[in-house]
């Protein structure tokens, strides 16, 4: 004990802490955004129609599975989204952009991962994984989503 310092001992009760409060469900669901590009997404909240909608965007290389805590605790009292930028998490391209031609196939070369074949298909010429690429996909969200919590969305 540092002298003329009192000490106390006095507790702080706290009634409920934020983990023993009722979460909020989740629930995920694909978007498609353009042919052939499928947006996924995680939402809670949806009973709450007159709050604010929340929109989490994840870092690069971050998944929406990363704001599982913040969709339980925030779906609460708002609606709260979580998106997965194009090309990564779960928002993957349904066909492989550039597949390997047959005589590649066939050849040593068979180990090539996907997106990396002779030539990209037509609908994936402009598929650049870029801050432009999810700058646009994040403005046709809000738009054609509409941040509700209906079934088509």
């Amino acid at each position: 004990m540092i002298s003329g310092v009192k000490e106390s001992t006095e507790k702080v009760l706290i009634s409920r802490l934020p983990d023993e409060l009722e979460s909020a469900a989740i629930s995920s669901g694909f978007w498609e955004w353009k042919p052939k590009l499928t947006v996924h997404y995680e939402k809670a909240g949806c009973d709450n129609v007159n709050s604010p909608a929340l929109l989490f965007l994840p870092g690069f290389g971050v998944g929406s599975f990363h704001y599982e805590k913040q969709l339980k605790d925030l779906g609460r009292d708002f609606r709260v989204w979580a998106l997965d930028f194009l090309g990564q998490g779960k928002s993957l391209p349904i066909e492989d952009p550039a597949p390997l031609s047959k005589k590649a196939y066939l050849s040593e070369q068979k180990n090539i991962p996907s997106g990396f074949g002779d030539k990209p298909e037509p609908w994936a010429k402009y598929l650049v994984y870029s801050v432009d690429l999810w700058r646009d996909q994040v403005k046709c969200f809000v738009e054609e989503v509409n941040l509700s919590c209906s079934s088509t969305a």
